[in-house]
């Protein structure tokens, strides 16, 4: 982690200056910049301008770092009672969902208990020791925070100026103007998944003869299947904010001890957020 810094001086007062910050982990960049012209027009005149400027690469994934790559998770500990000193959930690695897969989890009819393998066989599921929780360690299940995003990839811009000048010993006026934007982007905000609420029938196409039949035979139309869809892709959380302002005014003092001031003031505040990825469950069959 770097930080430097640049001062304009001139008859010992700041004219400019730069700052910039760099950190390597997540490859940000801060940069600031400030210029000030104390007095200009025989002294009249002020103005001031400010700029920041901050762009971070964001840090993916958890599972590159080493205690992330052991796939931490909460389970439900199977001997709390209320008042008997047991903690009632445990913190351990090597865990993943207990009633999940990314193949697909069949979760009734006459295949219940068994996940679809890639090339669309039934298989085993071991669920793993969940204590009747939705996290179970040891188990086939799949962690779903592997891909999960350390620090989000963040821009952020902004200046800021500020000029005022005397029109008279007793009038003022004066402006400042602002700029602001921020955007930050979540490539990996969530898998999509459907935890039992997808029903494959009899027909489907996608099953093999075999099973079909299997099904046909025992007089059942269809069974529950719950799936991790990583394959799919992530749903993204893309978000945007744009800010303006502006403000004219004049202000004065008249009499020996009255004041008063005047001014005009501009602000919008824009907001985009966009979230691809969401899986549309009426077009899954």
């Amino acid at each position: 982690h770097d930080r430097g810094a640049v001062r304009l001086e001139e008859h010992g007062r700041t004219r400019a200056e730069c700052f910039g910050e760099f950190g390597a982990a997540g490859h940000a960049v801060h940069r600031e910049r400030r210029v000030h012209r104390p007095h200009f027009a025989e002294g009249r005149g002020h103005f001031s301008i400010a700029a920041e400027g901050f762009d971070n690469d964001g840090i993916q994934y958890q599972r590159d770092r080493s205690w992330g790559a052991r796939d931490w998770g909460i389970v439900l500990n199977p001997a709390y009672a209320p008042g008997n000193g047991e903690p009632q959930k445990l913190l351990l690695p090597d865990t993943g969902l207990s009633m999940a897969s990314e193949g697909g989890l069949v979760l009734s009819g006459p295949f219940a208990g068994m996940q679809f393998a890639s090339d669309g066989s039934l298989a085993p599921f071991n669920p793993g020791f969940a204590g009747g929780g939705l996290i179970a360690q040891g188990g086939d299940g799949p962690y779903a925070g592997s891909q999960a995003i350390l620090a989000v990839p963040l821009k952020r811009h902004n200046v800021f100026a500020r000029g005022s000048y005397d029109i008279t010993d007793n009038v003022t006026g004066l402006v400042e103007a602002s700029y602001a934007e921020q955007e930050a982007n979540n490539r990996n905000l969530v898998q999509p998944f459907n935890f039992g609420d997808i029903l494959i029938r009899a027909d489907n196409a996608f099953l093999s003869p075999d099973l079909r039949a299997q099904m046909v035979a025992a007089g059942v139309p269809g069974f529950a299947l719950s799936r991790l869809n990583t394959d799919f892709g992530f749903v993204q959380a893309n978000d945007k904010v744009e800010t303006k302002r502006a403000v004219a005014g004049l202000r004065g003092s008249f009499g020996a001890s009255w004041t008063w001031d005047a001014y005009y003031q501009y602000g919008r505040s824009e907001r985009e957020n966009i979230d691809p990825g969401n899986v549309i469950k009426a077009n899954m069959t």
